[in-house]
């Protein structure tokens, strides 16, 4: 239901919506949230279910149902192309969010529903590429082990064998707080590594008088919920310009078949690989590659 401005001014001068800062106390954050779920929740006329990927879900699709941290087979992404460029998601994902584009363009095209803060429906993310992007930071974190960590302490000198070039770097791990296996690299990583987010804006989650008077009280916020679920996807409670694929769905399943995949199990087994499988062989390579390098700089070493 559309407030009309009286009403929103009415709501700012009360400070009831208004933007939420590194200043609001722990009691007023609780009110706001409140505030915000239950404009929400007004706003969502026939219940559709949603999800929250900001606090509650954070590990969507990092996680099979298993239970088990894993990361997209980057093979079986597909692009959704827009006016500035393709962006990459899981196949079946991909194809959902084509179809729905196709949809809410049509009924649009037809004056089914007004224009929209939501369009031009075009992604403005990408799925990010875990194990490159892993493999980058496993770089930095031995450029700076061997060449600022063990020559500033002035503990070159004590490493004497592959042993302990490992130990040395136990306990720089230790002290620098850095991530060294795949699986807590991807669980520090944004959920857009799932290939499952799409993000048809950019915005600030943290913003609700935005995301409440720019995307819940456009005139067809409940029409675009009803569209997600139709074709597959959640809208995510607390940033609303995001269309989570819910692999769950019976809706989903459209577009899962022509994959070869028709429950859950086969979808992570399809399109995921568990990080465990990875992580051990990724490890090994770059601390032989990184001690070689280490000793040849330092032959003194040997």
């Amino acid at each position: 239901m559309k407030r009309t401005k009286k009403q929103i001014k009415v709501d700012i001068k009360n400070n009831v919506i208004s933007d939420i800062s590194n200043k609001t106390s722990i009691s007023s954050l609780f009110q706001k949230r409140e505030v915000y779920n239950s404009i929400f929740d007004e706003n969502n006329i026939n219940n559709i279910e949603t999800i929250n990927t900001w606090t509650e879900r954070s590990v969507y699709g990092k996680i099979d149902n298993y239970n088990q941290p894993v990361i997209p087979v980057y093979s079986n992404l597909k692009s959704v192309t827009t006016n500035i460029g393709d962006s990459f998601f899981l196949a079946p994902v991909a194809d959902a969010f084509i179809a729905m584009r196709e949809s809410i363009v049509n009924d649009y095209t037809i004056g089914k529903i007004n224009y929209s803060t939501y369009f031009p429906l075009n992604p403005k993310n990408t799925t990010l590429n875990t194990l490159n992007d892993y493999t980058q930071s496993l770089l930095n974190f031995f450029s700076i082990y061997s060449f600022r960590y063990l020559r500033l302490l002035n503990k070159k000198e004590k490493v004497n064998n592959f042993v302990d070039y490992i130990n040395y770097s136990v306990e720089f791990t230790n002290v620098s707080n850095v991530t060294v296996t795949l699986t807590n690299y991807l669980m520090s990583r944004p959920i857009n590594v799932t290939g499952l987010v799409v993000d048809v804006a950019i915005s600030d989650a943290s913003l609700d008088l935005v995301k409440q008077l720019k995307f819940i009280e456009d005139s067809n916020f409940s029409y675009i919920l009803n569209k997600c679920e139709q074709f597959g996807f959640y809208v995510d409670k607390n940033i609303p310009w995001r269309f989570v694929f819910n692999i769950n769905s019976p809706n989903a399943l459209k577009y899962l078949q022509p994959y070869g995949v028709s429950n859950v199990d086969e979808f992570f087994k399809t399109f995921y690989k568990r990080t465990i499988l990875l992580e051990l062989d990724i490890i090994k390579e770059q601390y032989y590659k990184n001690y070689n390098k280490f000793i040849e700089i330092n032959p003194m070493i040997i």
